[in-house]
């Protein structure tokens, strides 16, 4: 994996799996979507960086927001490319492939002896 431009400041810390392919944060303001504007770029990287990670290693945690796509398509916009690795579980199996073998029970309500309702 080779960097392919870097400007002088530092990217903030990648969640894991993530490869960084171009790190040039553009000049504030900056206008990404229709109606977003930056204008604190770097804390906008951070934030976004610390969102990926939360998309990418908490992904049963409920939450709002963009999905992994959208986040890496508006870090590109603001100057940042990244590359995801294929992740496979222990079982050597694709994480969807994984997911999908999670039965009724892995969710709803604990009762006293931990199961699901």
């Amino acid at each position: 994996m080779r960097l392919l431009r870097s400007s002088g400041s530092q990217c903030p810390p990648l969640p894991k799996g993530v490869h960084l392919l171009r790190y040039e944060p553009k000049s504030s303001p900056v206008a990404i979507d229709v109606c977003s504007v930056i204008t604190d770029v770097g804390l906008f990287i951070q934030r976004e960086l610390e969102e990926l990670n939360a998309r990418l290693h908490s992904p049963v945690q409920i939450r709002g927001g963009w999905g992994v796509f959208a986040i890496l398509d508006r870090l590109r916009q603001a100057g940042v490319e990244l590359a995801l690795e294929p992740t496979v579980n222990p079982d050597r199996q694709p994480a969807a492939v994984a997911a999908q073998k999670l039965s009724p029970d892995d969710f709803g309500t604990p009762t006293g002896n931990g199961n699901s309702r």
